[in-house]
């Protein structure tokens, strides 16, 4: 008798990985997901809403304390580790002056 070992496609990574490794959750719209082992540990969130939070994007934002221009995700300068005086959006010498 063979054992088969099913490959599903990993909803969040999109990786193959075996069947029997993954957790099936149920999504919104009634259909079952995979998900890898690995995934469900770095994100465990409630399974219905798994699929849909947007994946942060890195914006250019601009430190008038350290006067540093930089692109992040969370809004934080880098060297002073603070946000009160982080400005986002594009930063151009006319408006510094």
């Amino acid at each position: 008798m063979a054992v088969l070992r099913a490959r599903v496609s990993c909803f969040r990574c999109r990786r193959p990985v075996n069947k029997l490794s993954t957790i099936t959750n149920k999504s919104i719209n009634g259909e079952f997901r995979h998900e890898c082992s690995e995934c469900f540990r770095k994100a465990k969130r409630d399974p219905l809403l798994a699929g849909i939070e947007e994946v942060k994007q890195k914006k250019e934002y601009y430190c008038e304390r350290c006067r540093y221009r930089f692109h992040s995700k969370s809004g934080v300068c880098p060297y002073c580790s603070r946000t009160d005086q982080v400005i986002g959006g594009k930063v151009t010498v006319m408006d510094l002056l």
